[in-house]
């Protein structure tokens, strides 16, 4: 027996050991009061929405949808303990105290693996739109078709296959978001098969506890509603009364019918738990199994060291443009102020050159100019000396009486 164990591949012996996740009597109460608490609250304000308005509705969905994420991480928390042996070490209250405090990591990671993928389709589409070069565009096509293909294929299939499903456990192990990117694309890079496989026994394993619990509830309950509709009775509608719209609906349902129906309802709720906190439980494992032997301190340093690069990059530029702004907004009253010397120069400049038309009296240049004995006899239009009696000036010819 240990030599066929030994020969399995590494971590899919372990992996059978998802299937004790139902002994965790803490997860599967925690999973319980998060299955009731977000149907009711989903329900409950849903049939309130209907009499007060869309907008109770739609507080429903969010509330439902708070309870049951914060919830199902408190049981993957609890999971995760117990995979690494630590099961006793948790509380009810410690896993969702955690869940509350660390669950939205795992949308921060959504949201960058979002933008990734779109990074990786632009950068695609970008390619095949090069290619639509004459000539030279159906020889790049050749190469960029099936490189293209590889890249988007692998892309998405990371995506479903290792990255979407071990990134609930990365949270869980106590790693911030960019730790689970650095751990997760380090997992593509060097088991991407290896997960693929744990993950197809994963969900065989699940799909067959599921199928066992289906039939032993299935017969068990075609049995007991036999053995109750001899003792019991069910009034008219008989068997058909523990189903809705047979017996609850029109044909005199009794009290033990809709006892039943609300045992049923429970008893396969339970029967759902089982499974999904088998799936939870492998998932978890196939995490530890993956990461077990790798060294990510220079990884995950150096994409510390990346980013903060970027954060000082961009905080030198954030700087730079402060600096840029202040400098704007002191030159601007430096330039407004010779603006306004400038605009003072050419205003003061016509007063002053209207002051001798303003301060000179309207001389005639055909007045005669009234001489002084003492002064020499001029010509009032060119200025040029003339004799007292002259009648006009012999240079520009102008009369002078």
């Amino acid at each position: 027996m240990s030599d066929t164990n030994s020969s399995l591949p590494p971590g899919f012996n372990s992996l059978l050991a998802s299937v004790s996740a139902f002994r965790n009597t803490r997860a599967l109460v925690l999973l319980g009061l998060t299955f009731v608490l977000g149907t009711l609250a989903g329900g409950v304000l849903s049939l309130l929405g209907a009499q007060l308005g869309l907008g109770i509705s739609f507080l429903g969905f969010i509330l439902s949808f708070l309870v049951f994420f914060y919830g199902g991480n408190g049981v993957g928390i609890l999971l995760m303990a117990d995979a690494q042996g630590q099961a006793g070490q948790l509380g009810i209250r410690d896993a969702v105290l955690l869940s509350l405090c660390t669950s939205h990591r795992l949308l921060g990671v959504a949201l960058l693996y979002v933008l990734i993928v779109l990074a990786v389709v632009i950068a695609v589409a970008l390619v095949l739109l090069i290619c639509k070069i004459p000539l030279l565009g159906p020889l790049l096509y050749v190469v960029a078709f099936p490189v293209s293909a590889v890249v988007l294929g692998v892309t998405v299939f990371s995506l479903y296959g290792v990255l979407l499903p071990l990134a609930g456990p990365a949270v869980w192990n106590g790693s911030g978001v960019f730790e689970v990117i650095s751990r997760l694309n380090r997992i593509v890079r060097r088991q991407l098969i290896m997960v693929l496989l744990s993950e197809v026994l994963l969900m065989l394993i699940t799909g067959l506890v599921a199928l066992f619990i289906s039939a032993i509830v299935a017969i068990g309950s075609g049995i007991t509603s036999s053995l109750s509709a001899g003792i019991i009775g069910f009034g008219r509608g008989g068997l058909l009364g523990l189903f809705p719209g047979f017996g609850f609906f029109g044909l005199g349902a009794s009290a033990h019918v809709m006892a039943g129906m609300l045992g049923g309802g429970l008893l396969f709720a339970l029967a759902a738990v089982v499974p999904a906190l088998i799936w939870c439980k492998g998932s978890c494992i196939i995490y530890l199994n993956s990461i077990e032997g790798m060294d990510f301190a220079g990884p995950e340093t150096a994409l510390s060291q990346r980013l903060d690069a970027a954060r000082r990059k961009a905080e030198q530029a954030r700087a730079n443009a402060r600096e840029l702004a202040a400098r704007r907004g002191k030159s601007e009253p430096e330039a407004a102020s010779v603006r306004g010397k400038d605009d003072a120069i050419p205003s003061a400049a016509p007063a002053a050159s209207e002051l001798p038309a303003a301060a000179e009296p309207a001389s005639d240049a055909a007045t005669p100019r009234i001489l002084n004995a003492n002064t020499p006899p001029a010509c009032p239009s060119c200025h040029a000396s003339v004799a007292p009696s002259d009648v006009f000036c012999g240079a520009c010819g102008s009369k002078l009486k």
